[in-house]
């Protein structure tokens, strides 16, 4: 139940929220809430859905169209925001995923393409310069939509909390959350990022799926993530041109964050990282998460410091399950890290060197807040780790040897490999046998059996 400000399909909640004052509850009814402005919450405003969740859409209906040729153009269309692939970046390589405004038939996303001669059924082409949208499907009793509004729901403080609600089609972001507590909603084909946060957010059992950079992303102090699901993140295919590699993209990215908890989530199926923490982050927790299926790592530790990851399930990922880069006092220890480092992504390469179980490396990555950016004192152990392909250990493929005298420690671990003969493990001289690897002083108390 819900005790406030009622709320009805077809009103633009803004002008609702802007007529109220702070501390403001209100009861979103069930329906479609087409909206052509950001929701911007006032300290203590609680925004709360109904069942079933109303559905906040960012997206433009378009109903006049003229066949034109094989095509049908719809004129009048000058919804634009800025580009999200920024000048200063790697060359893009897909360029279609830097256009915000998406287009929509009966709720599922067109491809866009770049050239009104490559417009044909599934796919559209918006000609900014004169303010068109050709598509290639006779919009004829069909619903079609183009992404319009930039953001849905606009918090700031931990007073507020959003609740409730289906989020769609906006163009940069579902929910830019700031310290806010975000539950229970779905946010969906957000041409950006699904949800934003700050220091001491609280995004609990949320389902951010589709979207087309990251289903969440963020940054602060004392953040809490706990119980989301987020699949098929990074749904535009942001990634760069030079090595096709993920850029700025994918089921999630922390950046610059301290004490960040990550509990219980089921990351799946996201167009490049399960769990991403890149730049600066310090004491970060990931427990009891199941992560599979992603197109590259499971969980990908890069140029941070201390964490803890431990009783997650990390499997089929593409790349290996755990991947850290110039990162250092990482604890990793009671996983389950199975079968990562299989298949081929259909437009994301993956190097054999970035598949298997575990994998360290030490790149030249300058110096961070909280010191120079190494691969130093992590310990990986009690893990249970299954292979059939790959690698587990220190590498310097993609790095430097350093990576072998910075106290990296492998024990107590149980492997299950297709041929406990084979060479699974990575040290100085390269792949090794169980033998060689403890020999070099890893897992001298673990085990190895066929799997």
């Amino acid at each position: 139940t819900c005790e406030g400000v009622k709320v009805q399909p077809g009103t633009e909640i803004q002008e609702i929220v802007a007529a109220h004052p702070a501390g403001t509850t209100y009861c979103i009814a069930p329906g479609s809430y087409r909206l052509t402005k950001t929701v911007v919450l006032k300290s203590g405003d609680k925004l709360i859905g109904g069942l079933p969740h109303p559905v906040l859409n960012g997206a433009k209906l378009i109903t006049a169209w003229k066949l034109q040729g094989k095509t049908w153009m719809a004129t009048g269309q000058t919804q634009r925001s800025e580009l999200s692939w920024k000048s200063t970046w790697p060359e893009i390589a897909d360029a279609t995923a830097q256009y915000n405004e998406d287009v929509f038939v009966d709720g599922q996303p067109l491809k866009r393409v770049l050239s009104l001669a490559e417009a044909a059924p599934g796919r559209f082409f918006f000609d900014y310069g004169n303010a068109a949208i050709y598509i290639g499907d006779d919009p004829a009793g069909r619903r079609v939509e183009c992404g319009a509004t930039e953001t849905a729901i606009q918090a700031h403080d931990s007073t507020i909390a959003i609740k409730g609600l289906t989020i769609e089609k906006y163009t940069v972001s579902g929910i830019s959350a700031g310290s806010a507590a975000v539950e229970d909603n779905e946010v969906r084909y957000v041409h950006g990022s699904g949800i934003r946060f700050g220091s001491h957010a609280r995004i609990l059992r949320n389902y951010l799926h589709h979207n087309g950079k990251y289903g969440m992303n963020g940054s602060g102090e004392d953040a809490l993530l706990e119980g989301n699901e987020l699949a098929y993140n990074n749904a535009a295919g942001y990634r760069n041109k030079r090595g096709g590699g993920c850029y700025d993209a994918g089921g999630t990215k922390f950046v610059r964050s301290n004490r960040l908890v990550v509990r219980n989530n089921y990351s799946h199926n996201n167009y490049c990282d399960g769990f991403w923490s890149d730049i600066d982050n310090i004491n970060t927790t990931y427990e009891n998460n199941r992560i599979e299926n992603n197109w590259r790592f499971g969980i990908f530790l890069e140029i941070g410091y201390a964490a803890v990851v431990r009783n997650n399930q990390i499997k089929g990922n593409m790349a290996a399950g755990v991947y850290l880069n110039s990162t250092s006092d990482q604890d990793i220890y009671n996983n389950t890290i199975e079968d990562n480092g299989i298949g081929t992504p259909d437009w994301l390469p993956i190097l054999d060197v970035q598949r298997g179980g575990v994998l360290i490396i030490q790149q030249n990555r300058g110096t961070g807040k909280y010191g120079e950016r190494l691969a130093k004192n992590n310990r990986v152990h009690g893990n249970t780790i299954r292979m059939t392909v790959g690698l587990t250990g220190p590498t310097k493929s993609q790095g430097t040897p350093a990576v072998f005298t910075q106290n990296n420690t492998f024990f107590g671990n149980h492997y299950f490999v297709s041929d406990p003969a084979g060479k699974w493990w990575s040290w100085e001289g390269g792949p090794e046998t169980w033998s060689q690897w403890q020999k070099s002083g890893h897992d001298v108390e673990g085990s190895v059996a066929r799997k």
